[in-house]
């Protein structure tokens, strides 16, 4: 599976519609949700960011843990890895924590579910 990143309409908490950037892998769309409608209130794209005092909005997002590592005919990550952040586009579609998907044979589990946080 070739999977790269897009950018999608992502709805605050609060209301407001901007965009962020996350993977654009079809298999995660259940995770993901549908994109809110509407206009977005300014054109600024979030994303993750390892400098943590930099000002701007950490979106929600569901941390992917791998269950199984049977065999699969693609993987969302290199092989020493065993997470994935997917960033929730709207909440009222975030995923429950604890829920299962599969994703090109391996089982991923929601192991958490991050808030987002304005900065």
């Amino acid at each position: 599976m070739a999977s790269g990143t897009s950018r999608y309409k992502y709805k605050t908490d609060k209301g407001n519609i901007f965009y962020a950037r996350t993977d654009d892998s079809a298999e995660l769309a259940s995770v993901r949700g549908a994109a809110p409608t509407g206009t977005p209130t300014e054109n600024i794209t979030f994303e993750f960011s390892k400098n943590a005092k930099a000002v701007g909005c950490k979106p929600r997002h569901c941390i992917l843990t791998l269950k199984s590592t049977a065999a699969s005919t693609g993987c969302l990550l290199p092989p020493s890895q065993t997470t994935k952040r997917v960033i929730v586009l709207d909440p009222a579609t975030t995923p429950p924590a604890g829920s299962e998907i599969t994703v090109n044979g391996r089982q991923w589990i929601v192991g958490s579910i991050v808030s987002e946080q304005m900065r």
